[in-house]
C-alpha cells in the first residue's frame, strides 16, 4: 500500500501585533512575513511574498532559499496556541495561527536535482 501524499501542502503562520498597530502574519518554514491593517490582509500580503519566493528560488534552481525557520521562540508560541486549538482550551490572545497553502503554480521541490 503507497503513502498518498496531500495534493495541497500549507505552511505554518503566526499572527501578532506590532507597534504600529498592524498585524504581522509569520510563515514559520521560511522566516517570511507580511504585513497588514487586518489578519485577512497580512496573512494575504504573506501569500504573496510566499509566491515570490518560491519562484525566485525556482528561477534560480537553488531550493535552499526556501526553508529558514523562523526563530525557536515564535515555533513554540505556534505549537503552544495549536495544541490549546485542538484540545479546546482557546483563551483571547494576541498571537493567533491560520495555514497558508504552499504554491501550486510552482511545485515543491520540481526543480532539485535529487
Amino acid at each position: 500500500m503507497s503513502a498518498k501524499f496531500p495534493s495541497t501542502y500549507y505552511l505554518s503562520v503566526l499572527i501578532y501585533p506590532n507597534d504600529e498597530g498592524e498585524y504581522i502574519a509569520h510563515c514559520l518554514e521560511m522566516d517570511l512575513i507580511g504585513i497588514g491593517d487586518t489578519h485577512k490582509k497580512a496573512v494575504e500580503d504573506l501569500a504573496d511574498h510566499i509566491e515570490m519566493q518560491v519562484s525566485f528560488a525556482r528561477q534560480e534552481e537553488c531550493p535552499e532559499m526556501l526553508w529558514h525557520p523562523a526563530p525557536k521562540r515564535l515555533l513554540n508560541k505556534f505549537e503552544e496556541l495549536a495544541r490549546e486549538r485542538v484540545t479546546g482550551m482557546t483563551r483571547k490572545r494576541k498571537y493567533d495561527i491560520a495555514q497558508v497553502p504552499y504554491p501550486k503554480k510552482t511545485p515543491a521541490l520540481a526543480f532539485c536535482n535529487a
